[in-house]
């Protein structure tokens, strides 16, 4: 089992940016791209939830990334 599985449905930013890798990517880079709707993820209140599976298969370039 990867460290990905042992995570909920839904990760915060900084579940993701750590995924991606905080060296490859800065935080605010990152937040910029969410902002864009680059990156899939939603918006509930003030959180940003970003949904592990169709993030996983974002980051593998399996899919584009929805509109926010």
């Amino acid at each position: 089992m990867d460290d990905t599985a042992k995570l909920g449905t839904t990760l915060t930013v900084d579940e993701a940016h750590g995924i991606i890798g905080t060296t490859k990517i800065s935080r605010g880079a990152f937040y910029a791209a969410i902002n864009k709707g680059q990156v899939p993820h939603l918006r509930l209140g003030g959180r940003i939830l970003i949904p592990r599976s169709a993030f996983l298969r974002w980051l593998d370039g399996s899919v584009g990334a929805p509109a926010a």
